[in-house]
């Protein structure tokens, strides 16, 4: 983990994009791959308890509950990424997608706390 203390700012559009931690016997089916679809009366939250509808949210927070997830830990790694293609299709990746996605402007140490 020490490898891994720069992140992107809170505004890069990816951060936007859910990560779910979910009860799997309250998951009908999944609808994208961060996107559960629930059984009827659940539904995705947010960690202050706010309901998400959609694949992304409009307000990037992390003071409660935090994924630390990497879209590329190296160039070698992507390219190993890269060849696995999309989560749900089989479509290749672009070596554009590392570029996009290399953003390393903040120094954050918090995951070393939990180390």
């Amino acid at each position: 983990m020490r490898n891994f203390t720069r992140r992107a700012p809170d505004d890069f559009a990816a951060n936007h994009a859910v990560k779910s931690i979910c009860d799997p016997l309250r998951v009908l089916a999944w609808n994208y791959p961060h996107q559960p679809k629930y059984l009827r009366n659940f539904d995705s939250l947010d960690e202050n308890a706010s309901v998400v509808k959609t694949v992304g949210t409009e307000k990037v927070s992390f003071e409660k509950i935090r994924i630390n997830h990497y879209f590329s830990k190296s160039w070698e790694e992507f390219l190993r990424k890269k060849s696995r293609g999309f989560a749900d299709s089989l479509r290749e990746r672009d070596v554009q997608d590392f570029y996009a996605n290399d953003r390393n402007e903040i120094l954050d140490t918090e995951i070393l706390s939990h180390v």
